[in-house]
Order: structure tokens, then sequence, then C-alpha cells
């Protein structure tokens, strides 16, 4: 088998160093018009902007809602408007110790730096309603409780 990197560089679409496609600002792979990059494996250097955006799943869900939204339209033979990525923040949970994050351009704080249990109940709450997305509210509110069930029940520190 070959290795990756040349299987990548068969493809016959714009890679960047790191083996992303480049995308136009309409999500179509450079240089393509019937083939979209988004997600990780598309590299979208936004106008006027210093680097490309990142590969967070932030990123790759306005991504996907965009081209989503858009689809039917470009099927229809309408141009496809480009993304605009809307920056929403970050926030990062280090346990039960602490959590940070960024607000991002947009919401109540543009800009607001959080920390502590604000931004630990924050996470809590983003990483529901990712779960809720991914698997419906019954699915999802059995996973609460087992993992609920699971603190009660396992010790709070391991030790190896």
């Amino acid at each position: 088998m070959r290795p990756a990197a040349s299987r990548t560089a068969d493809c016959g679409l714009g890679l960047n160093p790191l083996g992303q496609v480049i995308a136009s600002p309409s999500l179509l792979a450079s240089g393509e018009d019937c083939i979209f990059a988004i997600g990780d494996c598309a590299s979208l250097l936004p106008p006027g902007a210093p680097r490309p955006l990142p590969s967070t799943a932030q990123v790759a869900n306005q991504q996907a809602l965009h081209l989503a939204r858009h689809l039917p339209a470009w099927l229809s033979g309408e141009p496809l408007p480009p993304f605009n990525f809307r920056d929403l923040g970050s926030l990062v949970s280090l346990s039960d110790y602490n959590a940070f994050g960024t607000l991002g351009r947009f919401g109540f704080f543009p800009g607001g730096f959080v920390k502590g249990r604000f931004a630990q109940w924050s996470h809590a709450l983003l990483y529901r309603s990712h779960q809720l997305s991914l698997h419906g509210p019954g699915r999802t509110a059995l996973l609460w409780l087992a993992e609920w069930l699971n603190g009660l029940v396992n010790p709070k520190i391991r030790i190896s």
C-alpha cells in the first residue's frame, strides 16, 4: 500500500502543505465546479484574513449548515453565496478543576474572557447540546442519567 501523502497527491485537487483541499469562498474545491470541501479536509482562507480558518467543529458545523441551506438553489443553477464564518468563541474544561473560554466576536459580551464555574457550566451546556443534536432527546437523557449514576458509584480519583 502506498503512503497517505502519495495517495492524496494523486487526487488532482489543490492541496495545502497539510494535505487539506484548498477551498474557494463558496466551499467549492479550488478549480472544481462540482466538488465541495468542508470541515477538517478543507483549507479556506477568508478574504483579508492572515491565515485559513481553523480545523474545528465550530467551523465544520457552520460550513455544513451553509452548504445544506444553499445546495438546493445551487442544484437549480443559482450561484453559491460565499461562506462567512462567525466566531462564537471557544471553551475548554479542565475536569472539575477549572474552565476557560473566549466569547468570540458575537453574543452578549463580544471578545470577553470567561473562567471558573460559568465557563464549566457553559462547556457542559454546549456538550449536552451536541449530544442532543447527535442522539436526540431520549438517548441524551439516558446518557445523562448513566453519567450521573457513574459519578455516584465510581471513585472520584483513580490511582493507576
